[in-house]
């Protein structure tokens, strides 16, 4: 939080080149381990010291690159024409950084963007119609995650070695005493760090390092050094900006006691705090890459194929290509050491379709064709059916539609039934008496 309010005109100079004093953390610990609790307290004794500047220039996670840009751009247009001029500061607190960093993932410029704002370099963003430009951003990010999120993302992801993780001081959380929401904090006399940040704020000032400071900080670059070359890669990678994250920590430091030097009791003071984070980064990391893996066991190529023949006994070989996974010559190389065995069917005009049986439960072969058999026979080209399959034989004679006029009802000596009675009829059946129209006659059929 200090250091986000006072980068607005607080720099650091080092080698003749200044840089904005921009201090990345983020809180380590599991779930309900005390990350909230420490924020509270934070912003308890920050609250007053810095005025309106919590309420003001504070806002939540990012998970783009073009979201960043956008959010300062449009905090610099609104200062534009305030007393102080252009005010590019923000102070970005995600709780949840491990959403943050899975959206992050799907933009591929999240990464950059983020390492051009720690440096304090100019930001762009010509991917929409208005393109947007920041030329002093002045971002600092708090984050909480919990110890194997934040490992998977510093081993599993190209962001890690692309240095933007190693740009954030990880710090882990043992014990956090608890807060009673109900109880207000202590009071605490924030008089010297007021007229700190007054003085900070009053012009455009540059720390750097006095003459008495100059050999530790050449034993704390050699330092960074050794430690990254003999350091596994994976975690030599967090740890290649301890100098430069030492030497922003004692800007910060000298600018809360109203000084531009950087004294050694300082330096020493800002690198004690810079190597508790190396330890905690290097630990994290090597504590996830000890821990052993667990998954699916895979499953070999011969396991398959006789674990999907024995749940499908006789399937066709497209259905065992497609439902094991394998090839061909997979099935071919199992069948040739008899644990698999492949029964041809008939040749009926074409290809001879295969199916394969565990060893031992293939059927019998009859004849020429293997689990198959024809029909009997009888003669040649005849086939012998049950019967109870056979079709009854046809009458040799179709009923027939015969029209009864009126004259001829009047040659019938006597009334007909409508149907006769008869389980093969060789005739129409008579009409009811009375009907006397072609939709009476066909209703009545």
């Amino acid at each position: 939080m200090w250091s986000a309010a006072i980068s607005g005109t607080v720099h650091v100079s080092s080698r003749g080149k200044a840089r904005p004093v921009l201090l990345w953390s983020a809180l380590v610990a599991g779930t309900g381990r005390g990350k909230g609790n420490a924020l509270r307290a934070a912003e308890h004794v920050m609250s007053e010291p810095l005025g309106r500047f919590l309420d003001t220039f504070v806002t939540s996670g990012f998970t783009s690159g073009a979201a960043i840009i956008s959010h300062l751009a449009e905090q610099a247009e609104a200062t534009s024409e305030s007393e102080g001029g252009i005010d590019t500061r923000c102070l970005s607190i995600s709780e949840e950084w491990s959403e943050d960093l899975f959206q992050a993932k799907k933009d591929k410029k999240f990464g950059t963007t983020i390492r051009k704002a720690w440096d304090g370099g100019p930001l762009r963003n010509s991917t929409v119609k208005e393109p947007k430009a920041v030329e002093s951003p002045r971002l600092v990010l708090h984050c909480h995650i919990t110890p194997a999120e934040f490992s998977k993302f510093a081993l599993g992801g190209s962001e890690a070695q692309g240095g933007s993780l190693n740009r954030i001081m990880p710090f882990t959380l043992r014990a956090v005493p608890m807060l009673d929401d109900e109880a207000e904090l202590p009071t605490i006399d924030t008089e010297a760090l007021e007229d700190a940040y007054a003085w900070a704020r009053s012009k455009a000032r540059t720390v750097s390092l006095g003459e008495d400071a100059r050999p530790l900080w050449r034993l704390i670059r050699r330092y960074g050094r050794v430690l990254g070359e003999n350091l596994p890669e994976s975690q030599g990678v967090m740890v290649e900006r301890t100098a430069e994250q030492t030497l922003r920590v004692a800007a910060v430091l000298a600018a809360s006691e109203q000084s531009t030097t950087i004294t050694r009791d300082v330096l020493e003071a800002a690198f004690s705090f810079v190597r508790y984070s190396v330890k905690c980064a290097t630990s994290l990391v090597a504590d996830q890459e000890s821990t052993p893996k667990t998954g699916r066991t895979a499953v070999d190529t011969p396991s398959r194929i006789l674990a999907y023949v024995s749940a499908n006994p006789g399937c066709a070989s497209t259905a065992l290509l497609r439902g094991a996974k394998v090839t061909k010559a997979d099935v071919q190389q199992l069948v040739s050491t008899g644990a698999l065995a492949m029964v041809k069917g008939p040749a009926n005009g074409g290809r001879r379709a295969e199916t394969y049986w565990l060893a031992g439960q293939s059927p019998e072969p009859q004849g020429d064709h293997s689990g198959f058999s024809r029909p009997s026979t009888q003669g040649e080209g005849t086939t012998v059916q049950p019967e109870q399959n056979r079709k009854p034989p046809r009458p040799s004679e179709r009923p027939r539609l015969r029209l009864v006029t009126a004259e001829s009802r009047q040659d019938q000596s006597e009334p007909q039934t409508a149907v006769q009675d008869s389980p093969n009829p060789t005739s129409a059946p008579a009409v009811v008496p009375g009907s006397e129209s072609l939709g009476d006659l066909l209703s009545q059929w």
